[in-house]
């Protein structure tokens, strides 16, 4: 690729042509593209970016302005012989971090300015399926083939909290997804970066004090809706029975209704009733 980079189009085919599976615009930054592959451990980042050009057609000089993809770097530590790859991909909503998931039961938190990998989670012995930080940052919810799901510290990258398949009220094996409700209404709190700077304004911030997140099950197909509690405990809220396929989530910004779409040519539409009794409440097939 030259140093001009290639069009935004040609280069967007390109992408689609190749084996991308995740692609994220990073939020404050919609500039910066991320892209990756699970066939390794790369990630890679592409800055968007418009630049002028003049051409001269019978005596007129006509300006046009043309989008350009120009990649940035990559993200990686390991070498290209690697068997490390790639699993799933979340972005801080305050765009200071991307973290990401490998096959080794590692989590890893980069910096993507720097290119620093700046923690590096351990304690998954299988490898890590799904992965989600919560609205304000400050906590990691993960699942592995382990049989796990863990709870992790952002700040401190302990791990606070595991559950384990079979025990009560989890699911009866691996759990394939995980997905926080992240819930913009009545925001109150601010974000705040690494040196204590307020990054997203009082209208613009998320409750951080009601963490509560959506999980998955493999072949049981059970959809649970969880509370954390104090940061340390993980309490099930409620059951949505049924065999859900689902692949991509899709939340809305309220936080009252997601969808998920899978690989059978469906898509379900379910309501989180936070209200009184919690539940989920499966609208549309």
């Amino acid at each position: 690729m030259s140093s001009t980079g290639i069009e935004f189009h040609r280069a967007l085919t390109r992408l689609e042509n190749s084996s991308i599976d995740f692609i994220h615009v990073i939020p404050k930054h919609d500039n910066v593209l991320v892209t990756a592959s699970k066939n390794h451990p790369i990630i890679t980042l592409w800055d968007i970016i418009q630049t002028s050009t003049t051409t001269t057609t019978d005596d007129n000089n006509n300006n046009s302005l043309k989008t350009l993809l120009v990649m940035r770097g990559q993200l990686t530590n390991w070498s290209k012989s690697s068997e490390i790859k790639l699993t799933d991909i979340c972005l801080t909503i305050c765009g200071e971090s991307i973290i990401s998931s490998y096959n080794d039961g590692s989590i890893r938190i980069w910096n993507w300015q720097t290119f620093e990998c700046k923690k590096v989670l351990n304690g998954h012995l299988d490898s890590v399926l799904s992965i989600d930080c919560s609205l304000d940052g400050s906590l990691i919810i993960s699942s592995s083939r382990d049989n796990t799901m863990r709870l992790w510290s952002v700040s401190g990258g302990q791990c606070l909290k595991k559950l384990n398949s079979n025990s009560k009220d989890s699911h009866s094996d691996i759990v394939k997804m995980v997905r926080f409700i992240k819930n913009w209404a009545g925001q109150t709190q601010a974000i705040l970066d690494e040196n204590g700077n307020s990054i997203i304004s009082e209208n613009e911030t998320p409750i951080s004090d009601n963490y509560q997140f959506v999980s998955l099950g493999n072949s049981d197909g059970c959809m649970k809706l969880w509370q954390v509690e104090n940061q340390s405990k993980l309490i099930s809220q409620a059951n949505l029975e049924g065999k859900f396929d689902g692949e991509k989530f899709l939340l809305t910004p309220d936080g009252s209704f997601f969808s998920l779409a899978g690989s059978l040519n469906k898509v379900e539409l379910i309501e989180v009733i936070k209200k009184e009794k919690k539940k989920l409440n499966l609208l549309h097939v």
